[in-house]
């Protein structure tokens, strides 16, 4: 399918790739990514210490929250650091997946680095009567600035402190006015409403919402697998038998043993020799059948759930020309996006 990004992103492509090797979303599936939403989910949570930070060249305006009237005032304003924070916090909490922590010892931490963050008609420069000036010409004479773009690029590190593990993933997006519709998908109540709906129906919103949905996506996938414990049910010529639901184990796989009566202390390990069924034997590695009783208990792990993604249908679609110069791009996302890809 035709690409438009790598011309779009040749002016900051080779600064941010040298500093983060990013994924850009698919220029034709960003709106679905920006009016996605997440099912209500009863997986078992777990705490995160969650930190955003903006490193883009425009600085944080939190006031912008409270005193934005309209799209303008987005489009010409900084960074509203305060309101993607919360925003990540709210949509993280509805995936079902993880829970905020104030700990910053957590044994999971998320950081998110704002690295890019351009509104519409924002110049570039320190803020002040200058940059103010540019930026409103830039809004009165828009049909005279064809190079007008929105950009948008976070770098995002999930961190396990027990398992010293650094996952990190980077993705940018940039769009033109003419790719604005009617609106986002809507964001989380209870927070500044008047300023969600503004924002939702600006490009730098759009935009910005795309990839954070984005973002989350990427998280839920880096969710641990669950713990589970099944009862040793018999003990017959030195093994060890037990009952799963579910095939999740397999010939070969190495399983921890614990106290029936205190699930924290570790007995010893026995490797599986036999799944069939729902019945699974193994031999005892590091202590013998004898030390072993039935009731003890054998740790698994349940892989991850994939959550599923939901774009609405979007109502107005944008109206670029068709004679916009188009580029195949090479650089494909990851991630898998089946579910928006099956969007009639």
């Amino acid at each position: 399918m035709l690409r438009i990004l790598a011309l779009l992103l040749l002016p900051l492509a080779p600064a941010f790739a040298e500093q983060h090797p990013f994924e850009p979303i698919r220029q034709q599936e960003w709106p679905l990514w920006a009016q996605a939403f997440w099912p209500q989910q009863t997986q078992q949570r777990i705490p995160v210490y969650l930190h955003i930070e903006n490193r883009s060249r425009l600085e944080t305006d939190n006031h912008l929250i409270r005193d934005a009237d309209g799209l303008d005032d987005i489009e010409t304003g900084a960074v509203p650091l305060a309101y993607l924070d919360w925003w990540l916090e709210q949509t993280l909490d509805q995936t079902g997946l993880f829970v905020r922590s104030s700990n910053p010892d957590e044994r999971y931490r998320i950081d998110i680095m704002l690295i890019e963050y351009q509104p519409l008609y924002t110049a570039e420069g320190e803020g002040g009567f200058w940059r103010d000036s540019e930026s409103t010409f830039n809004r009165w004479y828009e049909d005279w600035q064809p190079g007008l773009r929105t950009q948008v690029g976070f770098n995002v590190q999930w961190h396990d402190r027990q398992r010293a593990e650094q996952r990190q993933f980077s993705s940018f997006l940039e769009a033109r006015p003419c790719e604005r519709f009617r609106g986002a998908a809507s964001l989380p109540d209870g927070h500044h409403p008047e300023f969600a709906e503004h924002y939702r129906r600006s490009l730098i919103g759009q935009t910005t919402t795309a990839l954070m949905h984005r973002v989350v996506y990427w998280l839920q996938r880096q969710h641990p697998e669950r713990e589970q414990f099944h009862a040793i049910e018999a003990l017959r010529d030195g093994r060890v038998e037990w009952r799963i639901a579910e095939p999740t184990q397999k010939v070969g796989e190495v399983v921890e043993i614990f106290h029936r009566e205190d699930p924290e202390r570790l007995l010893g390990s026995a490797q599986i020799i036999r799944v069939q069924q729902q019945r699974v034997q193994a031999y005892p590695l590091t202590l013998t059948p004898g030390s072993l009783t039935v009731g003890d208990l054998i740790k698994s792990y349940q892989p991850r759930t994939a959550l599923p993604v939901f774009p609405a249908r979007i109502i107005e679609r944008n109206s670029c020309p068709a004679e916009e110069p188009q580029i195949e791009q090479e650089n494909e996302v990851s991630e898998p996006t089946e579910p928006l890809a099956a969007l009639p």
